[in-house]
């Protein structure tokens, strides 16, 4: 199983192949027409923000060619559903980056794919989880538009993900799966937030975390400290300011639902999840690219994530079994990051030795 792990400078290639990884990604921000567009301009990626993003053509550039020199690939994330007035400067941005070495360009935007088919461009079309692709009938609209490798949402179950594996086969389409992630209550793809609505006008966090000195500075901050500074400067991701929810309709379960609601808006450390126990079955479903989310954290962690995910993998492939090997996945996650491995991040329920908690991702 393929480990793709997240850049966001050239120098953390080394880093990150020697830790683990196999394949990068990376988003690219357009410094000069955010400057020209204003407000008006969206991004080119989910998070096109200094901090979770190379800043030039020049550092794609070097990531994509020390990534070659390792024998790796660079896919660069182009994932949001563009208005009229931004295709000129995406379709210029894939050109321009398949000129800089990238060997895929990750997009949800059914139009960009129909774009890059109709000139044959000599780069591979990957599709983002916010196109949410959830059965047979998804693989084949996007198999129809080249498409040569889709990320599943985080959403569905394991028995879900199974479901399409041989369907994908047929239409010799890869299957990509987040196994250690950012949590949402979302959906992937069926939300209208804009994660980049964080930073808006707080030059305090650009000046903290922009940049390629700021990222390289903080990177060496412990976990802790960079949580803090990020909580007092920014007002939090727009769909989980604290909302008080109310239950609609009567009943305990609405009740309960609406309290567990609130308590994952609530509680920051929800918005972490973990789907290593899953490596196992992941792998001996047919899976083979596992994704490591992270362009928002700091080389240290990215670095510490790939080691531990790339020593799971391992585990999983020559464990005697899957309950010997999903005992040996928590108790390495303990000893790795000196915190509890709790069931409420479980990325796929079912997996947890203590139950399946506050679980908002896949259901049994």
């Amino acid at each position: 199983m393929n480990l793709l792990s997240p850049i966001t400078m050239p120098e953390e290639v080394s880093l990150l192949s020697e830790a683990g990884a196999d394949e990068f990604y990376a988003g690219l921000h357009d410094k000069k027409s955010a400057e020209r567009l204003g407000p008006l301009y969206i991004g080119t990626n989910r998070s096109d923000y200094e901090f979770q993003n190379l800043l030039s053509y020049r550092e794609l550039e070097s990531t994509c060619a020390q990534a070659a020199s390792l024998g790796k690939r660079v896919y660069l994330t182009m994932n949001v559903m563009y208005p009229d007035r931004l295709m000129s400067i995406v379709k210029d941005q894939i050109l321009r980056s398949i000129d800089s070495g990238v060997s895929a360009i990750i997009i949800g935007d059914p139009s960009i794919a129909n774009w890059m088919q109709e000139n044959k461009l000599p780069v591979e079309t990957h599709v983002s989880c916010d196109a949410t692709t959830l059965d047979r009938f998804g693989l084949l609209f996007w198999s129809k538009l080249g498409a040569k490798r889709v990320v599943l949402p985080r959403q569905m179950s394991l028995s879900e993900i199974s479901s399409i594996v041989l369907e994908a086969r047929k239409l010799e389409i890869d299957l990509e799966v987040f196994v250690f992630s950012g949590n949402c209550l979302n959906l992937d793809g069926c939300c209208n937030f804009q994660h980049g609505n964080i930073w808006v006008n707080k030059r305090s966090v650009g000046k903290f975390i922009g940049g390629k000195f700021s990222k390289q500075m903080a990177s060496i901050l412990p976990a802790n400290a960079r949580r803090s500074i990020i909580k007092h400067v920014s007002p939090g991701l727009p769909c989980a300011c604290g909302y008080s929810v109310k239950p609609k309709g009567g009943g305990q379960a609405a009740i309960k639902a609406s309290l567990m609601m609130e308590r994952f808006l609530a509680d920051h450390s929800l918005w972490f999840a973990c789907g290593v126990c899953a490596l196992y079955d992941l792998g001996r479903i047919g899976i083979r690219h596992a994704k490591q989310i992270g362009r928002t954290e700091f080389t240290r962690k990215k670095v510490k994530d790939a080691g531990f995910l790339r020593r799971m993998m391992e585990i999983a492939r020559t464990a005697p079994d899957r309950d010997t090997y999903i005992r040996l996945a928590q108790t390495r996650y303990e000893e790795t990051y000196g915190e509890p491995c709790l069931p409420r991040q479980c990325l796929f329920a079912g997996y947890h030795r203590d139950g399946d908690i506050l679980n908002f991702h896949r259901g049994r």
